[in-house]
């Protein structure tokens, strides 16, 4: 449906410098790229999914507009003041556009998750905008909030690993989103084999424990509608003694 997509994409909001700090090996317009043709696939069934659409479009030309300026800061290049304040502007805004973005994906998930039946995907997605936005205005702010110089590196540190807890958090679930929401008609079929036999091991394991499970399930509701049948009829004898 275009969760898996989104999953890839998400990813690439990780920040990984290497050796030049100012270059990011994951480059945010490609996420975004990633993100933009899975949730086109979601548009159609919530408008929650189309307002995120839009919301990509601003994040990948600011995405372009961030990869020039590390390409730049990789070759030497001096820039001017001028440029600098574009750069800074640009991040900002794309804070900006990504705290809208997730509100707007966050209510797409809850609403589909609403709509087939699975209410923990739709409490998670509650759960993640708000953890989510939280971030998001926290990095806007912050250059606002009263931080000496000493520890403005501490909190940025908690920032980057609050930030990788936003990701990985928002992978999850669109990773169950992915392995639990289909398409209507697509619910029977079988899970397409991996090109791992351990990982073809463990779904064989699995498939067999939900099918014991279910199994299980059945003999005791069997069991107790017998019981219960039972009950009814020794009433009725008892009934029919009395009179």
């Amino acid at each position: 449906m275009g969760f898996g997509l989104l999953a890839v994409g998400y990813m690439f909001m990780l920040k990984f410098g290497g050796p030049y700090s100012a270059f990011d090996y994951l480059p945010d317009i490609i996420g975004y790229l990633l993100m933009f043709a899975g949730v086109s696939k979601l548009a159609v069934y919530n408008r929650g999914f189309r307002y995120a659409k839009i919301l990509l479009v601003p994040l990948i030309a600011l995405g372009g507009v961030t990869l020039v300026f590390d390409i730049i800061a990789i070759s030497g290049i001096s820039v001017n003041s001028v440029a600098l304040s574009i750069s800074d502007m640009s991040d900002s805004l794309s804070l900006f556009f990504c705290f809208a973005y997730h509100v707007a994906l966050m209510m797409g998930i809850r609403d589909i998750g609403r709509e087939t039946g699975l209410s923990k995907i739709a409490f998670r997605a509650i759960r993640n905008m708000t953890v989510t936005v939280f971030y998001y205005l926290l990095s806007i702010i912050s250059d606002f909030l009263p931080i000496i110089e000493k520890q403005r590196q501490t909190f940025e540190l908690i920032m980057q690993l609050f930030g990788i807890f936003v990701v990985f958090l928002n992978v999850i679930l669109l990773l169950s989103c992915y392995m639990r929401i289909c398409v209507e008609g697509d619910e029977d079929m079988p899970i397409k084999p991996s090109r791992f036999a351990i990982i073809n091991r463990m779904n064989a394991r699995l498939d067999k424990a939900i099918k014991k499970l279910e199994r299980s399930g059945e003999e005791v509701r069997e069991y107790n509608e017998s019981k219960r049948r039972s009950g009814n009829n020794n009433k009725k004898k008892k009934k029919g003694k009395k009179k």
